[in-house]
């Protein structure tokens, strides 16, 4: 695992996060889209920076009348399977935790095995599915029930 600092989004970061959004999404957000995020009052925006301060990964998440939902999670290929994504994944499960946030929501592309197979790793579950959602591909609609019980996990953002 690499060393790994987590912290909010910040202007500065923008336009490296847009960088990572081209990379991997055939419809990535705009940077103007990416900035107005940092000011939604419920955006969970956090960038995981290597020991250079450059973005490796991402995550945005809206806290939504007692839930979350899971917009975007994202690392740069080449610093995949190193627990980037893991540790951005238990930020926002500390923050709902600390918010008694009791539910966590994505959808994810049917056709992405990798993502599919990572969140039933962290007990998601699918609980819907859209038709198409991704041209002519359904996305699967997965939730996390989130535990007080005997919590493990570590305030690492």
């Amino acid at each position: 695992m690499i060393i790994l600092k987590i912290t909010k989004a910040n202007r500065e970061q923008i336009n490296s996060i847009y960088q990572l959004e081209i990379e991997n999404y055939s419809s990535p957000y705009n940077q103007n889209s990416l900035l107005n995020e940092l000011f939604i009052e419920d955006s969970l925006f956090y960038c995981n920076i290597d020991l250079d301060n450059n973005v490796t990964g991402y995550i945005i998440a809206r806290l939504i009348l007692g839930e979350c939902e899971i917009h975007r999670i994202t690392v740069s290929k080449d610093y995949r399977r190193q627990g980037i994504a893991q540790n951005l994944l238990n930020c926002i499960y500390k923050i709902c935790i600390d918010q008694t946030v009791h539910a966590v929501f994505l959808e994810v592309n049917e056709n992405n095995r990798p993502a599919i197979n990572f969140y039933k790793k962290n007990n998601f579950i699918q609980v819907g599915q859209r038709k198409k959602y991704y041209g002519d591909s359904d996305a699967l609609i997965l939730q996390k029930r989130i535990s007080y019980v005997n919590d493990p996990i570590e305030r690492i953002c």
